[in-house]
């Protein structure tokens, strides 16, 4: 169509072509690119889970939303969603970000880092640590089940190789503080469900993942696999194609490019099952590489994947500047082998 036409040449110039900058950048400056990266992230993000509590906070006990109007005269316009924060049944925020999906992404990635952080400044262990409960406790208040559920999963992960192939080589990411917060949010829930039933039910349901983004995304999968020839299941329908094809499969009428809310589905409609086992594969191996030099930056890798899993919601440059970077890292051989 001439909408996904004029986007075609629009996605390369935006994010395709940025890949060979993230590698130019890489080249040039190391893996320190990476490092960079990271702690301004973490700084940006310290800051955003603060402004996040404090919505939060301001809601709860005034009952107001707090108005960034003012931020108007400094030339920064604010988009009506950011004061959307009543969403399905639950007070979530946004802090620097329009998304409370995208607001516990970046915090996830700040949480990981956080880690790699307190094993190089022991002395400020506590206050990272502090930092640790406070995206967590960000993350369980906007309940973003993918965030969260990916977080776990990686800490689980971590924990797994920890008892069950090298105990002295990996450690657990903050045992600690999931034992803290999962005990927290076990007696949270059981508080809940004895004086709040409507709250539980929310909650349950919420949990359940019959909503309805969760089941679109499911019909999505469902209706192309039993739309599509084989062919096109195997070897997909080209890139920036999703959308359209869906459009086409749906008998919507948009007018406009549009994408599903996952980084893997958009692949399997695009480059097919056979690029998606080839793609999974390349993770795999990644992500020991990874787990070789740097087993934070291996946690961070396969926490931005399993956010693909139902969301994009670190946004395509985000995501394709990690994976190009890593990547590179992982098959330096000049980076340095056990590196904390």
């Amino acid at each position: 169509t001439p909408e996904y036409s004029d986007f075609f040449m629009k996605y390369y110039i935006h994010k395709v072509i940025w890949m060979v900058f993230y590698m130019i950048l890489y080249l040039q400056y190391g893996r320190d690119v990476l490092k960079y990266f990271f702690l301004g992230l973490f700084c940006i993000c310290v800051f955003h889970v603060g402004l996040v509590l404090y919505e939060y906070a301001n809601i709860v006990f005034s009952g107001k939303i707090v108005d960034f109007s003012f931020l108007n005269k400094i030339f920064v316009q604010v988009e009506d969603k950011k004061y959307d924060v009543y969403n399905q049944g639950f007070i979530r925020p946004t802090g620097l970000t329009m998304d409370p999906n995208y607001a516990t992404g970046y915090a996830g990635i700040a949480f990981l880092y956080a880690e790699l952080l307190k094993s190089k400044y022991s002395k400020y262990k506590v206050l990272l640590s502090v930092f640790q409960y406070l995206c967590l406790f960000m993350t369980a208040i906007l309940f973003s089940r993918t965030g969260l559920f990916s977080l776990m999963i990686v800490i689980f992960v971590s924990a797994l190789f920890h008892i069950f192939i090298l105990r002295n080589k990996y450690k657990t990411i903050t045992p600690a503080i999931c034992v803290f917060v999962i005990v927290l949010i076990s007696v949270a829930i059981s508080y809940i469900s004895l004086f709040d039933e409507v709250l539980y039910e929310q909650i349950i349901q919420r949990l359940s993942m019959k909503d309805g983004s969760s089941n679109m995304r499911q019909d999505y999968i469902f209706t192309y696999l039993n739309e599509s020839t084989t062919l096109e299941t195997l070897f997909g329908n080209g890139t920036s194609s999703a959308g359209m094809v869906l459009t086409q499969i749906l008998g919507m009428n948009t007018g406009k490019v549009w994408h599903p809310e996952s980084s893997y589905i958009s692949l399997l409609i695009e480059q097919g099952v056979v690029f998606l086992i080839l793609f999974f594969l390349f993770l795999i191996r990644l992500f020991f590489k990874l787990l070789k030099k740097n087993q934070i930056y291996a946690y961070i890798l396969l926490y931005i994947n399993l956010i693909g899993l139902s969301y994009n919601f670190l946004g395509d440059r985000i995501y394709m500047f990690l994976l190009v970077t890593l990547t590179l890292y992982a098959f330096d051989p000049k980076s340095a082998l056990n590196e904390k």
